[in-house]
């Protein structure tokens, strides 16, 4: 009697740790969708995952939120075996060495897993560019789905036939190998010079115009130095629904309205979660601080300089500078009107930056 009391008690506690992991995992998704907070979610879970030993290089230290570019002490990529899910056209055989790819093409590493809605989210962005870039880039995806607990090959296989990826994807060979990368996160990628030296690596979700822009410093890092204006910001998820919440003030990325607001200069004060939609859609915004006679004049000299294609401009209140100016995920905060910055950051980045940027039904390009 005792026996099989001790039985059900066990199977009872089963039972309770089932329906918790069930719950756990249910709601670790709901967060992933979530956007910052759910990448910050499954870093914690690959970080528990695939911690260990350090290796011999050294581990590469993730410590930026997701939705940015980090700089890494990693100054030789570890050789692996690539058992290739697929690109067998491309590599010339069904196995390579990693080492083996390196001297000819810089290398954009995708790191994904099946059952990783992020990863499945940005995958049909990198093969867009993959196709655009594709005599100039070696575009590979890396699959650590069945060390981290994120489904096997068999779905990762699935996925990429689902998805009609056609750069090359295989599996990680082994957990000591994504130790010595570093991996903490997914979706992360790896952008590596001809000659196997990191350049950069992005922690979360890539879309288009962001990848765009790493591939271009990666193919010219020299002239990605000069070029860029201004701060990288993380990027926020882009709804037409509320929450209206913002990571900096003035805005650079997030949920927005479905409305657009007016293009060119604007002598009401800017609403941000009309502009921020301007912004997805590859719009420069220039915010300055109300009140200010000549402050005002200046920008309105600037704009008619630039002319008001994918430019918007007017006073605004919430910002921690006397003027700003912003597009998806980038911001120069300035406190003193310079001419030479806003001219240079709204070149750099006017119809260039944001989801939509390049869509020719609804880019800021479009618009007279």
């Amino acid at each position: 009697m005792a026996s099989k009391s001790k039985r059900a008690s066990t199977t009872r506690r089963q039972r309770r740790s089932t329906q918790s992991a069930g719950i756990w995992a249910r709601g670790r998704w709901w967060l992933i969708g979530g956007g910052v907070v759910g990448a910050i979610a499954l870093l914690v879970v690959l970080t528990g995952v695939l911690s260990g030993p350090e290796a011999s290089g050294g581990e590469v230290p993730i410590a930026s939120p997701p939705g940015s570019s980090v700089a890494l002490p990693l100054s030789d990529l570890p050789d692996f075996t690539l058992a290739l899910y697929q690109g067998r056209d491309i590599l010339g055989a069904s196995e390579v060495q990693f080492a083996s790819l390196l001297g000819n093409k810089p290398i954009v590493l995708n790191y994904f897993a099946s059952n990783c809605p992020p990863c499945e989210a940005e995958m049909p962005e990198l093969e867009q560019v993959w196709r655009k870039y594709k005599d100039r880039v070696l575009f590979v995806g890396l699959d650590i789905g069945r060390f981290a607990g994120f489904g096997g090959p068999q779905a990762s296989k699935q996925l990429l036939t689902k998805l009609g990826i056609t750069y090359p994807a295989a599996p990680a060979p082994n957990i000591e190998t994504l130790q010595k990368l570093g991996i903490k996160a997914l979706p992360s990628t790896d952008f590596i010079t001809p000659d196997g030296k990191m350049h950069k690596r992005w922690v979360g979700i890539l879309n288009k115009a962001k990848l765009t822009e790493l591939v271009e410093s990666l193919l010219n890092p020299d002239a990605s130095r000069r070029s860029e204006v201004g701060q990288a910001v993380p990027v926020l998820t882009a709804l037409h629904a509320p929450p209206y919440s913002y990571n900096t003030r003035p805005p650079t990325s997030g949920n927005h309205l479905a409305a657009l607001g007016p293009y060119g200069i604007s002598a009401t004060p800017l609403q941000a979660e009309l502009v921020v939609h301007n912004m997805e859609h590859g719009a420069v915004v220039i915010w300055y601080q109300p009140g200010d006679v000549d402050l005002a004049d200046q920008v309105r000299r600037v704009v008619r300089e630039l002319g008001g294609r994918c430019l918007v401009a007017g006073p605004y209140y919430d910002m921690d500078y006397k003027v700003a100016v912003t597009a998806w995920g980038r911001l120069l905060g300035l406190n003193t009107f310079d001419t030479d910055s806003i001219r240079a950051f709204v070149v750099a980045y006017r119809g260039k930056l944001g989801p939509e940027a390049d869509d020719a039904r609804v880019s800021c390009k479009v618009y007279p």
